[in-house]
């Protein structure tokens, strides 16, 4: 008896504490958005995007956008994303748009999302995240991250201690195939987070990050034996690499990289930065993001996507309003409200989103 009380108390502390943190709604956040003197008619359309999620929320995470100059299925552009209402990583399940412009995104006719469903221990504190799209032939490949909470018999697995790379394939963005287990780390070294993965021939290359915000390399010529893995180097600062997308454009290799600075924490900084061999991508330029506008000084980044065609930048980052409860209350009640910030920026004008070099 004594101990069902002491379990009522617990829950009516935490029910109150999540009551107290999240009371206070977030300001509600205009679509179209005002940029900061200095870059005006450099940053351009700039505006936070509506987007359709599956349960209602319009929050957004983990964007990763292709584009296409011919229409694949139907679209010139596709985006893998994944609500991520107040931070709730059990709506953090891969999701597929499509648009013509890149600003205006529709769900296709026929599309349900979440495209691979929810995870089966979801209930226990499993979880999805962490799409990436890959164009192969006539099919598209959906990649993407499975943290478990218990294994096939059941039995609990600690937060971060198993983690699973999962591939699904359509030729229609309706109809997708079986999920089939692509990389299988069980005891905890490896998290594969924000994965990057490229095809060369017969060749898979993959960079991810871990939980020690490391970049690392590995790859793949048959999907089943891939690699010891090898250190991607980038100098942020002196900050690790929490989430990242690079692109290949036939001459270099060109990255957004998302460092965690922990000790202001919750805020995350977004670096530019490229590499002609894809592992070693020098000093990198940070993108002052609360520069650009008064309506994102505020707020932090997260892992963002861009494409480039025509000389021109198509800019997609996820940014959020942190909560305001000490990191400890956060642990029991989080508020953070992302959005998706748009805006398209000419390759010869990247440089003035750049920190100036003291």
């Amino acid at each position: 008896m004594r101990r069902q009380i002491l379990l009522a108390l617990l829950w009516l502390v935490l029910v109150i504490l999540a009551a107290c943190a999240s009371s206070d709604e977030p300001a509600h956040v205009e679509l179209q958005v005002e940029v900061a003197e200095h870059l005006e008619g450099i940053v351009l359309n700039p505006q936070f995007l509506t987007i359709a999620t599956y349960e209602g929320s319009g929050q957004t995470a983990h964007p990763h956008v292709l584009f296409f100059e011919e229409k694949f299925m139907g679209f010139h552009y596709i985006m893998a994303i994944t609500p991520y209402p107040y931070a709730n990583n059990a709506h953090e399940n891969p999701s597929i748009l499509g648009s013509q412009c890149g600003i205006i995104w529709e769900v296709p006719e026929g599309v349900v999302n979440p495209v691979v469903g929810t995870p089966p221990d979801v209930r226990q504190g499993g979880y999805y995240s962490d799409p990436f799209l890959i164009r192969n032939g006539d099919v598209l490949e959906l990649w993407f991250r499975r943290s478990l909470a218990r294994d096939e018999n059941g039995r609990h697995i600690p937060h971060g201690d198993h983690h699973r790379v999962y591939r699904t394939v359509t030729s229609d963005l309706v109809n997708w195939g079986e999920l089939e287990i692509m990389l299988d780390c069980p005891d905890g070294a490896d998290h594969y987070m924000s994965k990057v993965i490229m095809r060369d021939g017969d060749t898979h290359r993959m960079w991810y990050t871990n939980f020690n915000s490391q970049l690392l390399y590995i790859e793949t010529n048959d999907l089943l034996n891939w690699s010891e893995r090898k250190y991607v180097t980038a100098d942020l600062d002196g900050l690790g690499i929490w989430h990242h997308e690079i692109n290949f454009d036939g001459r270099r290799y060109q990255a957004l990289f998302v460092s965690a600075d922990w000790d202001n924490w919750p805020q995350f900084r977004l670096f530019y930065a490229d590499s002609e061999c894809g592992m070693d991508f020098g000093v990198g330029r940070e993108i002052d993001v609360a520069a650009i506008s008064p309506q994102l000084a505020d707020m932090s980044v997260h892992k963002s996507s861009f494409v480039r065609h025509n000389g021109m930048y198509q800019m997609y980052f996820a940014v959020f309003t942190p909560n305001t409860n000490s990191r400890l209350l956060s642990i029991f009640a989080r508020n953070d409200f992302w959005r998706l910030f748009y805006f398209e920026i000419a390759e010869e004008d990247l440089h003035m989103l750049f920190v100036p070099v003291a």
